[in-house]
């Protein structure tokens, strides 16, 4: 007949299974947060390249063409000063938006190089 004995320590080996059932689930939830933080970080790399492609496609061209034909037009006397003003104003205004858009794909580019360094 088993005798059962009495450990003094059962306490405590319940506590450290406790913490060793916490210590997964917490890994598993980092790598869950690390890997949402790769998508995101690539999705926004993803979205801002298709941005600045969209300003280098032929959206800049466009601007610069536009305000050279104004310019040619001032010159000629056809259009007004405001007119001029008004095509460098768009002009210089789209620059600024590309500008921008490059900015943030170079952040979101570095990123997701730094949200890739939390993997290894």
């Amino acid at each position: 007949m088993p005798l059962p004995v009495f450990s003094r320590n059962q306490g405590e080996i319940a506590r450290t299974r406790f913490a060793e059932t916490q210590a997964g689930f917490i890994e598993k939830s980092t790598q869950d947060s690390v890997l949402r933080d790769v998508q995101i970080a690539y999705e926004q790399a993803k979205t801002n390249e298709a941005i600045v492609r969209h300003y280098t496609s032929g959206y800049l061209d466009s601007a610069k063409q536009s305000r050279d034909i104004s310019e040619f037009a001032y010159r000629q006397g056809a259009e007004t000063l405001l007119d001029l003003l008004e095509a460098e104003r768009s002009y210089r205004s789209s620059q600024l938006g590309y500008r921008q858009a490059l900015a943030n794909y170079m952040v979101a580019v570095q990123q997701l190089r730094q949200a890739e360094g939390l993997l290894k």
